[in-house]
């Protein structure tokens, strides 16, 4: 659950690491982290809370093994826990606006760049790690192959969450992955997770950074691209995004039968997250949603 740290608290921690602070302001936050920026000699920081620090290390992990020219990410200065509750990443500012956030016709002159930053982060050298999936904050892939990963959504806790599910839904969704499962490739690429949307800052018609790196795994790269095709009609930047792509990538091999694919699984793990929130009025948006890629 996302942390509600008081300002005032957040102000004496940084003041306690930091000696002087000025400027603590509110930032647009996503779904996980607490984040606000601030000034010190000069210079201007972020601060994310979040009741856990593995999506942190993440982040620091990122920056020390994937930042290039073309992936910019931000330097994490320090990260640590405030207490047993309260864990926190300060790291440099980096200027821009979610892509989110932008405007219809700025987002239309974002896709070139964008799927450039996929390119790049599809093409980063992860030779000296292991496995696939979520990796953790050494580097290594929790599952062996790619299609343990994809379907290990199979083996959450499905009965605890029976009553808000339907469960029909669920029958159809599982069985098609498992079969299309077996006729994805096992690719093993740098895949970000959670690509798009609030986690891409612009400025001026270019990319300034890709930040939260905490969902990012091993894999395959079309994986981004599902996540956009699944939250497409969620939002406009998505709906673009997906769109371009569906143009400019649909004569990479069996396409179509991967981002399907990769949607059935994203798809059954939003659910069963919102779910276990006993988030009704998401998981009836997510079940809809699914009936859609079904149908397609």
């Amino acid at each position: 659950m996302k942390t509600t740290l008081p300002h005032d608290d957040i102000a004496a921690f940084l003041r306690q690491e930091f000696g002087t602070i000025k400027s603590l302001t509110q930032m647009v936050e996503g779904e996980e982290s607490q984040a606000l920026s601030f000034v010190h000699k000069s210079e201007s920081y972020v601060v994310r809370i979040n009741p856990s620090i593995e999506g942190f290390k993440k982040d620091n992990y990122a920056y020390t093994h994937f930042y290039s020219e073309i992936l910019t990410i931000p330097k994490v200065i320090k990260l640590g826990k405030i207490d047993s509750d309260h864990a926190f990443c300060i790291s440099e500012m980096i200027e821009g606006i979610t892509m989110q956030d932008s405007e219809p016709a700025a987002i239309d002159k974002l896709l070139i760049p964008l799927t450039n930053a996929w390119k790049e982060i599809g093409g980063t050298d992860i030779s000296y790690s292991t496995g696939f999936g979520e990796f953790d904050s050494l580097g290594n892939g929790t599952f062996k192959t790619w299609r343990s990963f994809i379907l290990s959504v199979l083996d959450y806790d499905w009965n605890s969450v029976v009553h808000i599910i339907d469960h029909e839904l669920y029958k159809k969704l599982s069985d098609e992955l498992k079969l299309l499962a077996a006729r994805c490739p096992a690719k093993r690429s740098l895949v970000h997770g959670d690509f798009g949307a609030n986690n891409i800052l612009v400025k001026h018609g270019t990319i300034t950074a890709v930040i939260d790196w905490e969902n990012a795994l091993y894999g395959d790269p079309l994986y981004d691209i599902a996540i956009a095709n699944f939250w497409r009609t969620w939002l406009v930047c998505m709906e673009k995004s997906a769109a371009y792509w569906e143009a400019e990538l649909s004569e990479i091999d069996d396409y179509r039968l991967r981002i399907r694919c990769y949607q059935l699984r994203i798809a059954l793990a939003e659910i069963f997250v919102n779910a276990t929130d006993d988030d009704t009025e998401m998981v009836s948006w997510l079940q809809d949603r699914s009936r859609q890629v079904l149908e397609q």
